[in-house]
């Protein structure tokens, strides 16, 4: 008897020292963040964020069931405002939501999550521009549970628990709202006469990896050389674009006026005057290769030859070091 009393007693001590363990290692706060990229204005977004009355739209706890009943209180997109939500089949549950505060760009707000389970955090939802057109809209859940009951998280796993209603809830926003708001086109091509432009420069075949060098290396020599001849912006020119061998043949030049060159290393290169298509491509030149293949698949649509591509620097490096100022004409003669 004594030793089943005396094993009871280690038993119930070693579970005590454990949930003390767990109640000491296991955080008291916890952190639910989600995020996805949607292509928006930002006001269409944030009038269905910071309108609580629009979370019908999108709301991963209303979509659940179409049947739950709403009460908005307040004035809507006004810290204070809020509304409560109750499903009597319990599919979405009951809870509300408070709005603290709200700005353009980030809406903070109280939850309490009242069935099935009592649930009560705080968090925000914020917009982010990443370019022209492009959002990054985040969803945070700050959960605060004090000791002991913070043991409770090795049992319920709010990251997955919120998480998965996050990813819905931006998940439908974004078809939402891009459904509604079709985000303006990237470019668009027009068709030209290009008129007819000497160029001075180099002139070599180059693999592709090096172009970004070549470009920078030769720059700088005629920068140097042509100096006060130089009539215009900075001009690439490609003849040939081998993706076999990785490798193309292109120029590096100037708009000149005058037939003197500046010295026997630099050749006078002649484009135009011919019919082409052109985009205009602003930001980095990441995104060129969009540009270049609708401009090349327009010409192959209308069975078009095509003949020389000219890359016209408006704006770029090492003037303009903010790449999303950079602006590039882009043209594809043609015969």
């Amino acid at each position: 008897m004594n030793k089943i009393l005396l094993f009871l007693f280690l038993l119930i001590l070693v579970i005590g020292i454990s949930a003390g363990i767990l109640v000491l290692v296991e955080p008291v706060d916890v952190k639910v963040t989600r995020c996805i990229i949607i292509n928006s204005a930002r006001d269409s977004v944030a009038k269905q964020v910071m309108q609580f009355k629009n979370w019908p739209n999108w709301s991963p706890w209303n979509m659940k069931d179409t049947s739950v009943r709403l009460n908005f209180s307040g004035t809507d997109g006004q810290a204070g405002s809020g509304y409560h939500w109750v499903d009597d089949e319990l599919r979405a549950g009951e809870g509300e939501l408070k709005n603290n505060a709200v700005s353009d760009s980030t809406l903070e707000y109280d939850l309490h999550l009242i069935k099935p389970a009592d649930v009560q955090a705080s968090g925000l939802i914020q917009i982010d521009k990443v370019s022209k057109g492009v959002l990054k809209v985040t969803w945070v859940l700050n959960k605060h549970t004090p000791r002991p009951l913070n043991a409770l998280h090795l049992f319920v796993n709010i990251d997955k628990m919120m998480g998965g209603d996050f990813e819905s809830g931006l998940s439908n926003l974004k078809k939402y709202v891009e459904a509604r708001n079709p985000p303006p086109p990237l470019f668009e091509i027009k068709e030209m006469d290009y008129p007819e432009h000497l160029f001075e420069g180099y002139r070599e075949t180059v693999p592709m990896a090096d172009i970004e060098k070549f470009f920078q290396n030769k720059r700088n020599k005629l920068d140097k050389e042509l100096k006060d001849r130089i009539n215009g912006p900075l001009n690439g020119l490609f003849y040939t674009w081998d993706t076999t061998e990785k490798e193309t043949d292109m120029a590096t030049v100037y708009p000149v006026a005058d037939t003197v060159l500046a010295n026997k290393e630099l050749d006078f290169f002649h484009a135009g005057p011919s019919k082409a298509v052109m985009a205009t491509q602003k930001g980095g030149y990441s995104k060129s290769v969009l540009i270049h293949s609708a401009l090349a698949k327009y010409l192959a649509d209308k069975k078009l030859k095509q003949d020389l591509v000219i890359e016209e620097y408006i704006a770029g490096p090492p003037k303009e070091p903010d790449s999303n100022k950079w602006i590039t004409n882009i043209y594809y003669l043609y015969k």
